[in-house]
């Protein structure tokens, strides 16, 4: 999965040094590959993985990779304030937008029947609250 998204992160670079139009295009992914107990899933920005256990809840697998979501996993704001705070959507990394590195986050669930999953776009989830 790393692999991939560094392939990505190449080629959208490359694109954006080819075509002027394209020069700084930059994109968030987050993708889950589903095995029969396991979740393996990578992601990069600001969208969103989401898991819903069976059970009840939501937990966020994914973080956000934004000054505001490092400040959050670092326990210097709470949700609330990240939701509002001016630079939230201010990303730090995303496939290419001119970013020379990149760190995606890779991960592994085990999942049984009748867990869920949501990936979604973090506008989702504003709209939410």
């Amino acid at each position: 999965l790393e692999e991939l998204y560094l392939s990505i992160h190449r080629e959208l670079i490359r694109l954006g040094e080819s075509y002027a139009e394209c020069a700084g295009m930059g994109a968030t992914l987050t993708l889950g590959w589903f095995t029969p107990q396991w979740l393996y899933f990578a992601h990069l920005g600001d969208s969103r993985l989401y898991y819903l256990p069976r059970e009840g809840g939501i937990r966020q697998l994914s973080h956000d990779h934004s000054y505001v979501g490092w400040l959050r996993r670092e326990g210097r704001i709470n949700e609330r304030e990240a939701r509002e705070h001016p630079g939230r959507n201010s990303l730090q990394q995303a496939l290419g937008a001119g970013h020379q590195f990149v760190d995606p986050q890779i991960g592994a669930l085990a999942h049984r029947p009748g867990d869920r999953f949501l990936l979604c776009s973090d506008g989702v989830i504003d709209g939410l609250w």
